[in-house]
This record gives structure tokens, sequence and C-alpha cells, in this order.
């Protein structure tokens, strides 16, 4: 009987193994996408109609429920998933760039459009290397239901330092750039990562795909028309349809002399134009291709440009270019001009000096820490060249979930008789301290809070007054952590009329 009985648990025990492990299926009918993630490990699943369950984790993450709306819908988050026993992210993004634009269903390019492709990310067009250090990139063909995906692996940098290590692979299907990105922190990607990401990747399938828009004809340049260049012939090369037949032509502002070139693309769609301008000018102009020429098939898609032509001029060519906003700690502006020019950058009156050398390129990092605005000047200098200024005005401007953490990280928490016995040294600084709120007051300008360190029994010591724009609720029983900055002592009258003075602080923010 005790034999009968073991044997029945073993195979109960074989029955549960072969029970495949509990999953949340996701299907994305707007890019036809569907995919498992199991809830063991990935405890935490998030997406945008869930966030309100999920406040613990994403306060874990310097998140609230609002910013990390706002990620979801400007990153196109489709499901943020957490193993926390292995320190894994999982993050699924579908987005519509200028890449998914371009090529609407990378299945349907051809082998030299899916290099030019893969080439982006390891140039620098689509990653500035300050930001990410692409270590691999390589397609792989995942079969017929999920079609081929890049496989890079990187790292993040925040601050030039590795902020996390991570794998996406990434397709573009039905106008999507479409992302499954596999992120640890702290550590390097092993082997276990990648068995975990493979077992998501084993469970996509695009359950339709729709066709391009009138198959839609692309152009896409791996040597674009130059912005500026102190030589009269420069060489077009790029990717299209083959056959098209491709037209550069250019327009000179101030001489009004015009001209075109052309040419066909290859058998697989490359295409290579020299032109020669015919002076010093600034050029408008403009690259066409065109297929099924005058029959009612007929398509054509053509990119503009701007080319100053100059052989007093500095030519300037930006890899990692200034953007709009700021929206990391630091950025790393790079790029190439000539042999023996020196390079002077001014970020709010701090300067920075450097001379190219044989390679010719240019680099520097700015501190962009700091929220507010960057008035910059690069300067470029070289004998016998007219001198090139570049002036910018770039806004760093931080998310609340950002502000709070870097808040978070620069305060400290001295003991409380350290600010009272000497608040001068603590000035200006960012202090975190846990405590109770005590009691608020209107003085008409704004709202004094009373909050101490600490609760013995039923009695509040330790009192700290903190200023604040925005009212806040006393709540004595409650334990809650304090941010704000030192700004000195504030003068009260005790019951018996003397004047006694505590450590005073504007409010940033509790926790």
């Amino acid at each position: 009987m005790r034999k009968l009985y073991i044997m029945f648990a073993l195979l109960a025990a074989l029955l549960v193994a072969a029970l495949p492990a509990a999953a949340d299926s996701y299907h994305f009918s707007k890019i036809f996408l569907s995919l498992d993630i199991p809830v063991d490990p990935y405890q935490v699943q998030i997406t945008a109609q869930n966030l309100g369950q999920n406040e613990g984790y994403l306060s874990e993450i310097g998140e609230t429920q609002e910013s990390m709306k706002k990620r979801f819908e400007e990153e196109g988050i489709l499901v943020w998933a957490y193993d926390a026993g292995k320190g894994r992210t999982l993050v699924v993004t579908a987005v519509q760039d200028d890449s998914a634009r371009l090529y609407y269903d990378i299945n349907e390019q051809t082998p030299e459009t899916r290099a030019t492709y893969r080439a982006c990310h390891t140039n620098g067009v689509l990653y500035s290397k300050t930001d990410y250090a692409i270590e691999s990139c390589e397609w792989k063909n995942f079969g017929e239901e999920q079609g081929r995906f890049l496989m890079v692996r990187y790292t993040r940098k925040i601050d030039g330092k590795a902020a996390w290590k991570g794998e996406w692979r990434r397709t573009i299907r039905s106008g999507y750039t479409i992302t499954v990105d596999m992120r640890v922190t702290g550590r390097n990607i092993t082997s276990g990562d990648i068995a975990a990401l493979n077992v998501i990747q084993d469970s996509i399938s695009f359950v339709e795909v729709s066709e391009a828009p009138e198959a839609l004809l692309t152009l896409a340049f791996s040597a674009p028309p130059p912005e500026n260049t102190d030589t009269d012939t420069f060489t077009i090369k790029g990717v299209t349809r083959p056959g098209a037949s491709v037209v550069a032509a250019y327009a000179a502002l101030q001489s009004s002399k015009s001209k075109a070139f052309y040419t066909m693309a290859d058998g697989k769609g490359a295409f290579s134009i020299e032109v020669k301008l015919p002076g010093r000018d600034l050029y408008n102009m403009i690259v066409n291709a065109t297929v099924n020429e005058g029959t009612e098939a007929e398509q054509s898609v053509s990119q503009e440009f701007s080319v100053e032509y100059d052989p007093t001029s500095l030519p300037v060519s930006f890899t990692s270019p200034f953007p709009d906003q700021f929206t990391t700690d630091s950025f790393k502006l790079a790029g190439t001009t000539m042999t023996g020019v020196t390079v002077q950058l001014v970020v709010n009156n701090e300067l920075q000096t450097k001379k190219t050398g044989n390679n010719r390129t240019f680099s520097f990092t700015v501190d962009t820490s700091a929220e507010g605005e960057y008035n910059i000047s690069l300067t470029f200098t070289k004998k016998d060249y007219d001198t090139k200024i570049y002036r910018y005005t770039i806004s760093r401007v931080m998310e609340e979930g950002q502000r709070r953490q870097v808040i978070r990280e620069q305060s400290v928490s001295p003991d409380y008789s350290a600010i009272v016995n000497n608040p001068a040294r603590y000035e200006g600084r960012i202090l975190r301290y846990k405590g109770y709120i005590g009691d608020v007051r209107d003085n008409g300008s704004e709202w004094v809070l009373t909050f101490y360190t600490e609760k013995a029994g039923e009695k509040l010591k330790n009192p700290i007054i903190v200023l604040s724009t925005q009212q806040v609720e006393a709540d004595p029983d409650t334990l809650v952590t304090m941010y704000g900055t030192m700004t000195g002592t504030y003068s009260m009258l005790t019951e018996t009329g003397e004047e006694r003075f505590y450590p005073r602080m504007s409010l940033a923010f509790i926790d």
C-alpha cells in the first residue's frame, strides 16, 4: 500500500512538472502582436491599465502613477515586468518612429537595407555613444511566425557611468518599431538572462501583418549630402528599391545656378551619385527616388538638404549633436572637422578648449544635472579659415519622478544636534529626516509645519520648522520621510515669552 501511495505521489509530481508555468498572455491588436510573460518569476506586470495597482513598486523605482503613465505614452511602453529574484526588468515597447515609417516591415526589405538599419545602431545615427555603448548587434531570423529581430547587447550610460545593461530584441512590423528589452542593474548580462529572454521570444507571434500602404517606397542614406564642405565634390550613397531612378539636384541661392545628377539603383537597391558644385555658395539640395515612372503605379520619395560650400569654411559634422532638450544628467557632444582646429565650448560661462588631431574628431562632456537653461556657444577656428560659431539655448526639465530621485540622492541626514548647534554648516544643503508632522498653520503667505524627528510615547521631540508653499496635513501618528533645503533658523516665542531658535527648512516633498 505504501509503495502504491509513493507511485501515485511521484506520478502527481510528474504531471505537475509537465504543466506549463502560469503566464499572462498579451494581445496587442494595434500591432498584431501576441506574447506570454510568466507570472513566476515576473510577479510585477504593469500595463497602462493597472498602474494604480502597482504604486508600491513604482515608488521603489522613483516613479509615481502619473509619471509612469507619461513614460508609457512617450516611450510606447506596452508592458513592464519585474523579476525580483533575479533583478531583471522586462520592457516591451512599440513606437512609430522614423525607422518604422521608413521601412514599415523589415522582413520585406533587402539585405542591404537591413544592413543599413543595423549599422544605424552602432555608428551613432540612432544612439549617442555617450548614452549607449552598443557591444554587439546582429540579425536573427526566428522563423515564419516571428520573422527577423535584431539582437542588440548594450550598456545604458548616465553621467558617464553604467546605469544598466541589457539586450534588445527588435523588429519593425506594420509600421512600428517593436522592442523586447531585458535589463539588469549592477551586473553583466548572463546566459541565464538570455535564457529568460528566449522564453519570452519563443512566445511571440504576429497573428497578422498589415501591408505597407501602397507598397511604401523608401529612401535611406549611408552617406548623405554634407551640411558644409570646403571641397566642391562629394558623393551621396544610399539604399532604395532596386531599379529605382535616383536624382540629386541642387539650386544655388546666390548665383541661382542649378543642376541635376542621375543614377539608377542596382539590383540590391544601392546607389551612389557624385555631385560637383560650381562655386562658393549656399545650396538647397533634393534627392529623389522614383519607380514605375510615367505609369499609374508611379511612386516617388524625396529628402531635402542644405549644403554650404566655402573653401575657407571649416567643415563641421556632428555625430552626436545637441538635442532640443536635455533629458539626462550629462551629455556628450561629438563630431568631426579638420585636423588642427581649435574647438571652444562655453556653457553658462564655463570654457572648455580642445584641438583636433589627425583623426579630426572632437568631443565634450557637458554636465546637465541641474534643472534650468543652458546657454551654449561652440566655436571652431583655424588659420586661413573663417571662424564658425554655433549658439544654442537648451533647457533641462525634469519630470517629478526624476526631480525627486535627484533630491533623494543629494540628501544628507545629520544628527539633530548638528543642525541645532551649527546651522550655517548645512545652509543650502538638502536634508532628509524621518519623523512626524505635529502641527500645520497658515501664516498668510505660506504654510508653517512643525516637524519632529523623534517620538517618545505621546511626546514629540526635536522640532524642525518647515516652510511650504502648499498645504500639508498634520498627522502626529504617522511616520514620514521629509526632504527639504536648510535655510537657517526660525524664531519662535515660548509660553514664557522667551525667544527660541529652531532649524528651518524649505520643503521639497514628503514620502
